[in-house]
């Protein structure tokens, strides 16, 4: 028995759907709107012409670019942060929508991990549980 037009694309989809969720490689970004399915691909991308660099230089550049970065309140990214920024922060290519592919959150928690997301800390600036006072 051969399958409808409507079931064939029914089929497809689902077992799609299912491929992306068996497979930690990829996600979907978490936009509703959007659902496009991204590629994980860990750590960061340097340009060719830093690649070419010596490795000290290279190691200058790197280091110079995750200082530069700073969490919400402006203050220097943690190793700990810039090792979970580097992982997990992930912007779709369809949508430009950025997230965490660890826990979902949009906008991505720069500054923070997942488990310091979904725990917080009383804030020192309003005495409440969140992230941005």
């Amino acid at each position: 028995m051969l399958l409808t037009p409507r079931e064939l694309e029914a089929y497809l989809a689902k077992s799609f759907d299912e491929f992306v969720s068996a497979n930690s490689d990829f996600t979907r970004c978490p936009n509703e709107q959007c659902g496009n399915v991204v590629q994980i691909i860990r750590g960061q991308d340097l340009p060719a012409s830093v690649l070419s660099l010596s490795p000290t230089n290279k190691l200058l550049f790197t280091l110079n670019l995750s200082y530069q970065q700073r969490d919400v309140h402006s203050s220097p990214l943690s190793t700990q942060a810039r090792r979970h920024r580097d992982k997990h922060r992930f912007r779709c290519n369809k949508c430009e929508t950025v997230f965490c592919v660890g826990c979902r959150t949009v906008p991505y928690h720069l500054g923070w991990t997942c488990k310091q997301v979904s725990h917080p800390i009383p804030s020192p600036l309003c005495s409440s549980h969140h992230l941005y006072c």
